[in-house]
């Protein structure tokens, strides 16, 4: 709709309460009588000589316009004398006084204002998500104004002393002695949660002062459930902390179907190690009450606290370092009867609430990045490579109760990298692996930098070590191909991947992709072994300097140094007795930058450390072999084994799985002469044989 169009649905909404003859369009005020110009004004009169509400209407698009049009209605209240402005837009209406001993002040109120009420009217509930997020951006206005930039982690906190204000009907004068309420608000809401940390957020704030004085006629206990759910979800849960620089983690689709793979049942407990803002144990306390969080940062616990009075949940949290708890009951605990909660605080004196030391469920989205403390790293006691997420995942499945099930969010990559090969083996090894769901693409997470990807992990407590798993791909990063695959998983209808081992990799992607292309591998040939077993070796290729390596110039005494990149005759190199050397007999399949890409030298050659080099008895071989690795059939195994988000490579471990069928030598010289014509019919000088096509031959 346009603004004319608004401005005459305002219009006719005005003349309905007021009557059309106290309603004037576009008047001119002050001086000259061309000095202000408000969209509409009514009189409390009919003769038109006492205003009564000045309205602005404004697409309220940028906080300079917001700012702008807000001052422009302060003029005219100023100016006219009128108790009340107005700010409207197409699905938007702000109505406000200004307190009369601080005229920078704006008091909403909720309605239209009858003519003669006292503009003094009491707090109201919040009538519209709208309206609580244009009083966001006033907030956000007003601290700009005063140079206070970051409202996020206080701005919750604040809000929520508002909240107890209306919850307990205490008037706090902002502009008086204050500091007293406060003190009491934040008593009552440790009556409730013995977590809370009012010292995390300060008395003496700017933050403090411009929540209740923005929201001083808005009453947030009182304002309706559905559009509590509406400030949480899409303010707070949306794009409020990535604004204000304060990344929000488990997106709420995400953890809703974490929650889902759980399968609570009514009374089940349900912790979550690292609740941060406490939006999956949310989502889990639609299935039971005895809901329990461990969250380290005591700001991000007060807000968690906040949006579950918002919401009406219930649920246990505690302000402590989980590791910590976890390690220290585990290797100080006398009997089973031992809590966590005896080590959330200082000992008998903490007052910290009471939580168990098994849980039923366990959900877990673990901080990302760092390495955990030198006593938890001694504790798990697998060296100094342990990443902070895997010492998480570690000590909750300490927590795990017999019968439980734990749902954890992993980096993809510790599903293969042969660091993480450790936690690996627990989890097949110790308990039963239920499922793994590969998320390709980040687009459900966007705190995570784009090149980062994720996986979801269902581990059980229950049944033999694992043999076998359900593996879902999630290509396209949608809620809807997440769905899909939670009921996949849930109802053990995607594909079943078996285990090898432990230290073995986990990725679906990898694994199902090797199992379709032997799949056909064994459906086109009699008899087929790893490459391992068919070649004589595979080894890496050889690391330079740039000093040892120079442009090619006279091969009387230079080797051609082959980098991945580059032509045959680009580089040179030296040869000592160290230096793997690769001719005609070997086979050369690039790792890095461009994995898969295979190459047969035909003379000797240095290849660099992004070549694996297999080695094989004959030319004839070589050749075959080579031509298989880069036929569709080769290439799809290995682009399967693929790893990392911006520089693709494959592990040299993994290249020897590759399976390649068996040949005889009669076999191996008719396939020979074949490789060598479409050799020839490509003028394959470079001998890249990805470059060649051998479709038919195989």
């Amino acid at each position: 709709m346009t603004e004319h169009g608004a401005l005459e649905e305002v219009q006719r909404a005005l003349e309905e309460k007021y009557g059309a003859s106290r309603v004037i369009r576009e008047p001119a005020l002050g001086e000259s009588g061309i000095s202000l110009r408000p969209d509409l004004l009514v009189f409390k009169d009919e003769e038109r000589t006492t205003p009564f509400l000045a309205i602005e209407y404004s697409s309220l698009s940028t906080p300079h316009r917001r700012t702008e049009d807000i001052e422009q209605v302060r003029r005219y209240i100023e100016k006219t004398g009128a108790p009340f402005g107005a700010i409207v837009s197409e699905d938007f209406l702000y109505i406000f006084r200004i307190d009369q001993n601080d005229e920078l002040i704006e008091v909403p109120v909720s309605e239209y204002p009858d003519i003669g009420d006292d503009p003094s009217a009491g707090p109201q509930p919040i009538g519209s998500h709208e309206m609580f997020e244009f009083l966001v951006a006033r907030i956000r206005d007003q601290l700009r104004s005063k140079q206070h930039q970051q409202v996020s982690e206080e701005f919750a906190q604040q809000l929520y002393r508002k909240y107890e204000a209306d919850r307990e009907s205490i008037t706090v004068d902002i502009e008086g002695s204050f500091e007293k309420d406060i003190v009491c608000l934040d008593e009552s809401i440790q009556q409730r949660h013995e977590s809370y940390a009012p010292g995390e957020a300060p008395i003496d704030s700017p933050v403090l002062r411009t929540v209740f004085s923005v929201f001083s006629n808005y009453d947030l206990a009182s304002t309706s459930l559905d559009i509590r759910r509406q400030i949480v979800d899409e303010t707070f849960m949306g794009d409020f902390f990535d604004r204000e620089g304060e990344k929000f983690t488990t997106p709420p689709e995400v953890a809703e179907h974490l929650v889902e793979l759980l399968d609570i049942n009514d009374g089940d407990s349900v912790l979550d190690p690292a609740s941060g803002w406490g939006y999956t144990l949310r989502a889990a306390n639609e299935y039971t009450d005895e809901v329990i969080g461990v969250e380290l940062n005591p700001g991000v616990n007060n807000a968690a606290l906040f949006f579950n009075d918002l919401l009406e949940k219930s649920g246990t949290y505690v302000t402590a370092d989980f590791l910590e708890m976890a390690y220290r009951e585990d290797s100080q605990a006398s009997n089973k009867s031992t809590t966590l909660s005896t080590f959330a605080g200082d000992g008998e004196d903490s007052t910290q609430p009471h939580i168990a030391a098994e849980f039923d469920r366990i959900v877990l989205d673990p901080p990302f990045g760092e390495r955990p403390s030198e006593e938890v790293l001694d504790y798990l006691g697998e060296g100094k490579g342990v990443k902070l997420h895997e010492a998480f995942l570690s000590l909750a499945l300490d927590r795990l109760a017999d019968g439980g099930r734990l749902v954890a969010i992993v980096p993809t990559t510790g599903l293969v990298a042969v660091r993480s090969a450790w936690i690996r083996e627990r989890i097949v090894q110790d308990y039963n692996l239920r499922g793994i769901i590969e998320l390709s693409d980040a687009k459900l997470f966007p705190y995570l930098d784009s090149r980062f990807s994720l996986s979801l992990i269902v581990v059980d407590n229950h049944g033999a070590p694992t043999n076998e798993f359900t593996g879902v791909v999630c290509d396209e990063g949608s809620e809807d191909e997440l769905s899909q695959a939670v009921a996949q998983v849930k109802n053990n209808e995607g594909e079943r991947i078996p285990v090898k081992g432990g230290s073995e990799s986990l990725l679906p992607s990898e694994l199902l992709g090797m199992e379709e292309a032997q799949r056909a591998l064994h459906d086109r040939f009699d008899h087929v072994a790893p490459l391992e077993e068919v070649a004589t070796q595979i080894e890496g290729g050889a690391r330079r300097s740039s000093e040892e390596v120079e442009p090619y110039e006279d091969p009387s005494s230079d080797i051609s140094y082959l980098k991945l990149g580059a032509d045959l005759y680009e580089w040179t190199t030296h040869v000592d007795d160290d230096t793997p050397v690769a001719d005609s007999t070997d086979v050369l399949i690039g790792l890095k930058g461009t994995p898969g890409k295979v190459y047969h030298p035909g003379e000797r050659v240095v290849a660099s450390s992004n070549w694996a080099i297999i080695r094989f008895d004959s030319e004839a071989e070589a050749a075959v072999y080579a031509a298989y690795l880069a036929s569709q059939m080769g290439q799809q195994q290995i682009q399967s084994m693929g790893r990392g988000a911006t520089i693709q490579y494959i592990p040299l471990r993994r290249v020897g799985d590759v399976i390649v069928p068996l040949y005889s030598d009669s076999e191996l010289m008719v396939l020979a002469e074949e490789v060598q014509k479409r050799r020839d019919e490509y003028h394959d000088e470079q001998r890249d044989y990805t470059a060649v096509d051998f479709e038919g031959v195989f």
